[in-house]
C-alpha cells in the first residue's frame, strides 16, 4: 500500500499518472494481487498458519464492509495450500469434520481439515472456509456419496449397521458406481448369523422361502438383529452388490451348496430331513425352486444299502419288499439310526420321495430293480414260496412294458436250480407247469413245479414262467420226462411216462445206443433195473431166451407200450438168428440136457430163417 502520509496525501492528484506506471486503484485488483502473493508463498512453502488466519480475517472483513471477496477467493481456491490430515490440498477438496462424518469416516479416508495443525480457532471461520470451497458438515448429496465411494476403505471391525446403511445410500445416490459394486462383491462386509460374509454368499431372508436357507447348517443369513430396519429400504441396492435376495437366486445358491455337500458326502440326517420338509412346503409354490428340485432328482444323495443313489435308483422299504430281499440286491434307503442312516422319519416323507422318483411300491416300479439286481442264493431252501411268487410278479410287470430281459438276468435265473419241483429243485428250463387237463400224466411223474409248496396261485403266472424258460405246456415236456425217466422205480409210473412219451411221438436222439438203459425190467422183490433196448425183445414165443434176453411182453401187457418200445427204442419183435446162435453156444457150454420141446422150437426157427 502506498504510504499516503509520507506523500502528504497528495498522491490522489496523480491517479492517471500512477495508473500508467502500474499502480492499482481498484479493490478487485488488489484482492487478486493479495491472492497471487499468497499462492506464491505457498508454492515456496512459505505460507504459514498465520497467513491462513489473516486470509480468513480479510475475507470476513470484506464481508462486514459489504465488499465482495470473490476476486480474493477465486485467486486462492484452486491452489494446494490448505493442510488436511492427508496432506496439502485445495480448499474444495477439504472437509471440516463433525459428528455427522463419524460414520463415513469409518468406511472412507477423507481429507479432513487438519485442526491439530491450525488449532481449534480455525473452526470459528466456517463461513469463510465454506466460501473458499471447504465442505462444512455432512451433506446428503450425490457429491458426498461419490466422495465416500472414491475414498472407500474396508475393515470388518469398522462396519457398523449405520456404516452399512451409508454404503447402500451411496450406491443409490452415486449411480453409476460399477467399480465400487465390483469391489463390494468380493469383500466380507455384510454381517450374517455366521459372521461377516461377502454378498454373493449371503442370503436376505424372506419368510416365504425361509425353509430353503434352513436346510443346511451354516448358511449365511443377513443378521436382522444387527441391522434392525436400517437396511430394509435398500433391498434393490443389496441385490446390486450380489446379495441373494430373490427366490430364484436362493434356489440356485442352495442347489450349489447341495451339490457341494453331495460331492463331499457331507449330507447329514438332519439336512436330508430338512430338505424333504422344504420340498414338501415348496413343491406347490409358484414358482417352484427349479434348480434345487432338479438337483434333488439328478444327484446321488440318498444313502441306500448299495451306496449313494439317485432318487430314481432308490427304494423306500415296506413289507411288500420283504419277500424279494433274499433273491435280489436292492438299493433300500438306509432308514437306520447308524452308519449314515436317515432314520424311520424318512417314511413320513413317502409322498415327497415318490414325487422325486423313489420307488415306494413293488407293484409300481419294483420290477426293474429285481430284474436288474437278481442274485439267487446258493441254498434254494432259503427261497420261500412267497419270494418266488413275488419274483414272478416282477417278471410279469416287466413283460408288460418290455419284450426282452437283460442278458445278466437270464444268465442268473436259468443257471441255478431254485424252483421246487416234485423231483427236487430244478432250474427253470428243467421244470414243467402241471396241468391235469393236458395229459393223463400224474404230477409226481415228472419235474412239475410243486403246487403243494407254491399254492395254486403259481398257475396264474403261466406267461411269466414261460418267459424264464419253464415248460408251461405239458405236451412239450417230453424231453424233461425222458431225462428223469430213470429216476423212477415203480412200473405203474414208468408205464404212464412211456405212454406220455408215445403220445408226444418222442424218440431218443440215438436209437440202439450201447449202454443206454431206457427199459425198466421189474423183479420179484418189487424193484428192478434199467437195461438197454439192445438186450430186449417184445416176445419170445417158445420161451427159449429167458436167460439171454429181456422179453418185454412178460412185463408190459399194453400193446401201445410194446409198439412204443419198438418204434422209439428199436426193440426187436423177437429173437433173431444171431440170438439163436448164441443160445446154441450157451447150451453147448452148459453141457446140460436140452428138452425135446426146446430143441424142436430152436430148429423150427432155423428152418424158417
Amino acid at each position: 500500500m502506498i504510504d499516503q502520509q509520507f506523500y502528504q496525501y497528495k498522491m490522489n492528484a496523480y491517479r492517471e499518472e500512477l495508473k500508467v506506471i502500474g499502480v492499482r486503484f481498484e479493490f478487485g485488483e488488489a484482492s487478486a494481487y493479495i491472492g497471487r502473493q499468497l499462492m506464491s508463498m505457498a508454492a515456496s512453502n512459505m505460507l504459514t498458519r498465520q497467513h491462513v488466519y489473516e486470509l480468513l480475517r480479510l475475507i470476513r472483513f470484506l464481508q462486514q464492509k459489504v465488499l465482495s471477496p470473490s476476486e480474493l477467493v477465486n485467486s486462492v481456491k484452486d491452489g494446494r495450500w490448505m493442510k488436511s490430515i492427508l496432506g496439502y490440498m485445495s480448499p474444495s477438496c477439504c472437509i471440516i469434520y463433525d459428528s455427522d462424518w463419524a460414520v463415513a469416516s469409518c468406511i472412507s479416508t477423507q481429507p479432513f481439515l487438519d485442526v491439530g495443525f491450525y488449532g481449534e480457532s480455525i473452526l470459528d471461520y466456517k463461513q469463510e472456509l465454506k466460501l473458499l470451497g471447504v465442505q462444512v458438515g455432512f451433506e446428503n448429496s450425490e457429491n458426498t456419496c461419490k466422495l465416500i465411494i472414491d475414498n472407500f476403505k474396508f475393515s470388518s471391525s469398522s462396519i457398523t449397521s449405520d456404516a452399512t446403511a451409508l454404503i447402500l445410500k451411496c450406491i443409490r445416490y452415486a449411480s453409476p458406481c460399477d467399480d465400487f459394486l465390483r469391489k463390494l462383491r468380493d469383500l466380507k462386509w455384510l454381517k450374517t448369523n455366521v459372521g461377516f460374509r461377502a454378498p454373493s454368499e449371503s442370503f436376505l431372508l424372506d419368510p416365504e422361502w425361509e425353509c430353503l436357507v434352513k436346510v443346511f447348517n451354516g448358511v449365511p443369513v443377513v443378521d436382522s438383529g444387527f441391522y434392525g430396519s436400517k437396511i430394509s429400504p435398500y433391498k434393490e441396492e443389496l441385490k446390486k452388490t450380489g446379495l441373494i435376495a430373490g427366490f430364484d437366486q436362493a434356489s440356485k445358491a442352495i442347489a450349489n451348496i447341495f451339490k457341494q455337500m453331495v460331492l463331499n458326502s457331507s449330507l447329514t440326517k438332519a439336512s436330508v430331513l430338512a430338505l424333504l420338509a422344504c420340498y414338501r412346503k415348496l413343491r406347490t409354490h409358484d414358482p417352484i425352486p427349479v434348480d434345487l428340485f432338479n438337483c434333488m432328482r439328478s444327484e446321488k444323495w440318498l444313502c441306500t444299502s448299495l451306496g449313494f443313489r439317485l432318487p430314481s435308483e432308490a427304494i423306500l422299504f415296506d413289507e411288500g419288499w420283504q419277500s424279494l430281499s433274499p433273491i435280489a440286491s436292492l438299493p433300500f434307503i438306509n432308514d437306520g439310526d447308524s452308519n449314515g442312516g436317515l432314520g424311520k422319519e424318512m417314511h413320513g416323507y413317502k409322498a415327497e420321495l415318490k414325487d422325486l422318483g423313489v420307488t415306494t411300491e413293488v407293484k409300481a416300479h419294483g420290477a426293474r430293480f429285481v430284474i436288474n439286481g437278481l442274485n439267487i442264493p446258493a441254498d434254494p431252501a432259503a427261497i420261500s414260496a412267497a419270494t418266488v411268487l413275488s419274483l414272478l410278479g416282477c417278471v410279469k410287470s416287466w413283460l408288460a412294458c418290455a419284450a426282452t430281459f437283460p442278458k445278466e438276468f437270464m444268465e442268473e435265473i436259468t443257471s441255478c436250480k431254485w424252483l421246487k419241483t416234485t423231483l427236487g429243485y430244478q432250474s427253470p428250463d428243467g421244470c414243467i407247469l402241471f396241468d391235469p387237463k393236458q395229459s393223463s400224466i400224474c404230477i409226481t411223474d415228472g419235474p412239475f413245479i410243486d403246487e403243494s409248496f407254491y399254492g395254486s396261485e403259481i398257475a396264474s403266472f403261466k406267461d411269466a414262467l414261460a418267459a424264464i424258460r419253464v415248460t408251461v405246456d405239458v405236451r412239450c415236456g417230453h424231453g424233461l420226462f425222458a431225462q428223469h425217466l430213470r429216476s423212477h422205480k415203480e412200473i405203474a409210473t414208468i408205464s404212464r411216462i412211456y405212454l406220455y412219451l408215445k403220445e408226444c411221438s418222442w424218440e431218443p436222439e440215438k436209437k440202439n445206443k450201447e449202454g443206454t438203459g431206457w427199459i425198466w425190467i421189474p423183479n420179484e422183490r418189487g424193484s428192478g433195473e434199467w437195461v438197454s433196448p439192445l438186450i430186449c425183445v417184445l416176445h419170445d414165443q417158445n420161451n427159449l431166451f429167458s436167460q439171454q434176453l429181456h422179453v418185454l411182453g412178460r412185463y408190459y401187457d399194453d400193446r401201445k407200450l410194446l409198439h412204443f418200445f419198438s418204434s422209439a427204442f428199436g426193440v426187436r419183435h423177437g429173437p433173431g438168428a444171431e440170438d439163436h446162435c448164441k443160445l446154441w453156444s450157451a447150451w453147448e457150454s452148459s453141457g446140460s440136457e436140452i428138452s425135446v420141446t426146446n430143441c424142436s422150437a430152436f430148429w423150427q426157427f432155423i428152418a424158417r430163417n
